[in-house]
This record gives structure tokens, sequence and C-alpha cells, in this order.
């Protein structure tokens, strides 16, 4: 038994040190990177913060590593690491503004392959995370419910009308929210966008000679069908329901 234990606690010593020296390299990467962008440096600071992302998940990390590449006027490469600083952290209020900028920039060159109303939905289920969103729905359970106690039980008629009006209110709120927590739930951690990085071909199949079905700009948000991959393509979803596949390589999974 006591062997058990020994071998158990050096496992988990061995873990805590390897997490340790992927921390100290993440920090240590990122200090250098922050050195390097100061003194205006933007490329060698782009793999110093790519060191650092390897090692860490971080969106402050991805926040800096979009200010390096927007220095190079590299926007795709910003975008998505604004997207992803946004992915790990919805109410990065810098990232968002940023994000902004860079994508009217991308839009401007003409690479909009989502439509607008698509590409804001999604924005808008992502600008707060799970437990916000829960959070706003039981603030907004709680003011229909109150609503329609006092709707039910007032007295006068003004009293009464205004409950009615909120009630409705706080009922769309809800539903919208419980929407965004439960869209957030189910797509889970799995990446459901990308940024493309590269011009290219959606095509019909996964192959270089099938059909293409629409080329596409380097900046443009894209977005992947669940569980539906071939070595080396993505499949992506187009509006109109329509399918399509793109080269994985072109591409960089939010």
């Amino acid at each position: 038994m006591r062997k058990v234990i020994t071998t158990l606690l050096i496992f988990a010593a061995l873990i805590l040190s390897s997490v340790s020296a992927f921390a100290a390299d993440a920090k240590a990467a990122y200090e250098k990177g922050a050195m390097l962008y100061g003194k205006g440096e933007y490329r060698a600071a782009v793999e110093e913060y790519t060191k650092a992302a390897a090692a860490e998940k971080s969106s402050e990390i991805y926040y800096n590593l979009g200010n390096c590449y927007y220095r190079l006027s590299e926007y795709p490469e910003a975008r998505l690491a604004w997207e992803r600083a946004l992915r790990l952290d919805p109410s990065y209020s810098d990232a968002r503004y940023n994000l902004k900028i860079v994508v009217a920039k991308i839009k401007f060159s003409g690479a909009q392959p989502q439509s607008f109303i698509s590409s804001w939905a999604r924005d808008f289920v992502y600008s707060r995370n799970i437990a916000d969103w829960t959070l706003y729905a039981l603030i907004s359970f709680a003011l229909m419910l109150a609503c329609f106690l006092v709707y039910y039980f007032g007295g006068r008629l003004s009293l009464r009308k205004g409950a009615f009006a909120v009630c409705i209110i706080a009922l769309i709120a809800l539903v919208t929210t419980l929407t965004c927590s439960i869209v957030q739930t189910v797509n889970g951690d799995a990446p459901t966008d990308a940024i493309v990085l590269r011009a290219g071909d959606i095509r019909q199949s996964p192959s270089p000679h099938a059909k293409a079905l629409q080329h596409i700009l380097p900046g443009a948000k894209i977005r992947l069908t669940r569980d539906n991959s071939v070595k080396g393509w993505r499949q992506i979803s187009l509006d109109g329901d329509q399918k399509g596949w793109i080269d994985a390589s072109t591409i960089g999974l939010i």
C-alpha cells in the first residue's frame, strides 16, 4: 500500500513540475515578446507570443499576438488572434474593439463569406460566457414572475398594464438569454469557426480537383460543420444551407 501511495505522490509531483515548467516557459516568452514589441520588433515578438500561446492558452497572450500581427499589416492573423482572445474571455473589451477595426479593414478588401445577420448573431451569442447568460436568464425569469404576480393581483388598471408590458419584455429576454446559453453549451469547447489565412476555393467535395463553389479571401470568417472532416480538409457551412470543403492548411481554428 505504501508503494502505491509513494508512486502516486511521485506521479503527482511530476505532473505539477511539468505544469510549473510550462507556466514558466509561457511567462518567459510573454515577457520577451512584450520587450520586443516595445522595441518595434514585431516579427520577433510574434514568435515569442506564439511560443507563449503554445505553452498556455491566455486571452492576454492572444490579444498581444493580435497587436503584433496588426502592426505587420497581417490582418487575417490579427483577426484570428483576437477572435481566440474573445473565445477565452468574451468580456475582453480591448480585444473586441480591435477586432471591429480589423474586421472593417478585411471587409473593405472584399472578404465577406458570411452574411451580416449570421455573423452578427454569432458575435452576439458569444459576447458573454455561459455563466453570464445563465445569470441573465435567472434575472429575467424572476422579473417576469414578479410582474406576473403584480398583473394578477394588482388593483389599478394602469399598474396591471405596466406589469404586463414589462412581463412580455422579460419573457423575450428570458428566451434570448436561454438560447444563447444553450447554443454555447451544445457547441462546447470544440471550435466551430475559423479564419481564412490564405486565399483559395471552397470545393464541392474534399478534393483539389472538385468543382469550385466559391473563391474565398484571407481574413474571412467561416463556420465549420460538426464532426465533418477528411484528412487535410474541413467541411464548412455556406449561406442557404449549402455545404462546401476547404483545405485545412489555409485556415486557423478559433
